[in-house]
């Protein structure tokens, strides 16, 4: 296509026209050349577009890592106080676990010490006390104060006690030496009671008064009669006689008593048979050790017998009559006469209960004879009676046993 035809020229054109023509067509010019340069300005900003949301990105991702890299080392130093704070405590912990240690471990030391002393006292204490039955009645018997006293009296009853002492230093002098005798009491009676320093020595004393001439026409030399004691026999058999509680008694014992009285084999309310036997009491207090004899092959159970002294004189409980000097007292009526003499067969009177309510505004009824057994006063006594021997058994004898071998 010929663009020459479209193409203005000046030929045949007015000077105005080819002046707008070469105006139109610089403006055109200049118009692409502003263009031309507007695109590349474009092309530029575009591309600094580019590289400055690429120089965004990276700066975002930087800034990212380091927020991340921050909260690392945050968590870090928060552990790093956490396991310091942690470790301090557990420091803390170990001292005081460590104090703890020591003090229980003193504690322990202490205590190691007082349950090993205690354990060595029980074990003695235990070998001490649980003996075997062969072991009691194998004892060596205690001397008692009635072995080695001597009692002296005159055959004439006028005779004073310091008359005999008299008698026994003018014939007797210094065969008797001083230093045998423990001591010299006069007793109620006119007696010289002498106590010796052993059995022997008082043997001798005895067969020197007997064996003189004028002293054993005189005098009488007597032993005072052993202390007795009462035990309980319980489950004896049916048909029991006193002989076969008496050989039961010498077998458990390995001895004969001196004396021993079979006071009384009685029946309880369940059918049970039981014997009460008065012992020396030496003897009954190891019997009451070995704690049973055998009778027809039954193991019969020993035991103390509480029973109470009874004056019958005054009616009181806690002496005998031969060492009362109170008035006298009748145990049916309380009047002031002979028990035996009383003609009251009724209406009786307890003077133990009448005076206990005086003294005490107890009011015990005091229609019965003060040897009633059930007598308000004599029943309060016993129980009394029974609850100081046992605290006295279990203070002096609390871990003795008898193993029967």
């Amino acid at each position: 296509m010929n663009t020459s035809t479209n193409t203005p020229t000046n030929e045949g054109q007015s000077p105005e026209n080819s002046l707008a023509i070469n105006l139109r067509n610089q403006m055109v010019k200049i118009f692409e050349k502003d263009h031309n340069m507007l695109a590349k300005t474009k092309n530029r900003a575009s591309k600094k577009l580019d590289e400055l949301v690429t120089i965004f990105n990276e700066k975002d991702a930087l800034i990212h890592s380091l927020k991340e890299e921050i909260l690392s080392i945050k968590k870090e130093q928060m552990q790093d106080e956490t396991t310091t704070n942690q470790k301090l405590e557990i420091a803390t912990l170990k001292g005081q676990l460590e104090e703890s240690r020591s003090m229980f471990s003193e504690i322990i030391k202490e205590n190691t010490t007082l349950f090993k002393r205690a354990l060595e006292n029980s074990s003695n204490q235990l070998k001490e006390k649980t003996t075997t039955y062969s072991e009691v009645v194998k004892q060596k018997e205690k001397i008692t104060s009635e072995k080695t006293t001597v009692i002296v009296a005159a055959l004439d009853q006028k005779a004073t006690a310091k008359e005999v002492q008299e008698k026994l230093a003018k014939n007797l002098g210094n065969t008797c030496e001083a230093g045998k005798i423990k001591k010299i009491i006069t007793g109620k009676q006119q007696q010289v009671i002498i106590k010796m320093t052993g059995i022997e020595e008082a043997n001798q004393l005895r067969e020197k008064i007997k064996e003189n001439e004028k002293l054993k026409n005189e005098l009488k030399v007597t032993q005072p009669k052993p202390k007795t004691h009462e035990v309980i026999v319980y489950g004896i058999p049916d048909g029991t006689q006193q002989e076969d509680i008496t050989k039961s008694i010498t077998i458990a014992l390995n001895k004969t008593p001196e004396t021993q009285t079979v006071a009384k084999i009685f029946e309880d309310k369940n059918k049970r048979m039981h014997a009460i036997v008065r012992l020396p009491t030496i003897d009954a207090k190891k019997l009451i050790t070995i704690g049973r004899i055998f009778i027809s092959f039954l193991s019969c159970t020993v035991k103390p017998y509480h029973t109470l002294i009874r004056c019958f004189k005054c009616q009181e409980i806690g002496h005998k009559t031969h060492t009362c000097t109170n008035e006298e007292r009748c145990g049916k009526c309380c009047g002031k006469h002979d028990t035996r003499k009383c003609e009251v067969d009724k209406n009786y009177s307890c003077v133990n209960c009448v005076n206990h309510n005086k003294k005490n505004g107890s009011g015990f009824d005091t229609a019965h004879c003060a040897y009633d057994r059930k007598c308000s006063t004599q029943v309060k006594i016993m129980n009394e009676l029974r609850d100081a021997f046992r605290r006295n058994r279990q203070q002096h004898q609390p871990n003795q046993t008898v193993n029967h071998e």
